[in-house]
């Protein structure tokens, strides 16, 4: 018997490296997987500014978006931040521990992916207690700066990988094992970690 898909529900930074012009989105890597035999549902969002980062941040912990367990948040980022902008354009560092206070138990049986560089590198302590105060099964990220191309075709894999794992603590060791026989030296290369409740 076939297992329900583990949809994505992606929020994505609109400007990836400046001007308009530029069309860069991890869109069509999703469009991929929900073309492939397990089809991947997806739900994508261009963000610009924080309050259309804690609006659509507020959906995804709604009962309608059940079937979307895997929130991946594409943007830059930085140790413990991601990178958003002010209403007047201008850059601003959005501090996780904010999204984790947003999401504050709203997050049971669902995965919280930083695809963006670096973010997730924080002390391990930090790490339990953004877990504990979401809820979250687990939260995952790079704790490097990484390759667009490369983060995204692991990211893919690990998607993928996620589709035949069982959303329990359990589950998320045999992902992780499973990621490391698939793609070892590319987990290694971009610093991905998984945190686990």
């Amino acid at each position: 018997m076939m297992k329900k898909p583990k949809g994505v529900y992606c929020l994505e930074i609109g400007e990836w490296f400046g001007p308009m012009r530029h069309n860069h989105s991890v869109e069509p890597a999703l469009e991929l997987l929900a073309r492939s035999p397990g089809k991947v549902p997806y739900l994508h969002r261009d963000i610009a500014t924080e309050s259309e980062f804690r609006f659509y941040l507020s959906k995804w912990t709604q009962s309608q978006q059940k079937g979307y367990p895997l929130l991946y948040l594409a943007f830059h980022g930085s140790p413990g931040a991601i990178e958003l902008r002010k209403e007047n354009g201008r850059g601003l560092s959005f501090p996780i521990e904010e999204l984790f206070s947003a999401v504050e138990g709203g997050c049971d049986r669902k995965i919280i992916h930083f695809g963006a560089c670096s973010t997730i590198k924080i002390h391990s302590r930090i790490a339990s207690r953004y877990l504990r105060q979401s809820g979250a099964l687990a939260i995952t990220g790079f704790s490097e700066a990484v390759d667009w191309t490369e983060a995204a075709c692991f990211e893919m894999l690990f998607f993928n990988a996620l589709q035949r794992c069982h959303m329990t603590p359990k589950g998320m060791i045999k992902l992780r094992e499973e990621l490391k026989d698939l793609a070892g030296g590319l987990m290694k290369h971009l610093g991905f970690t998984m945190r686990i409740a």
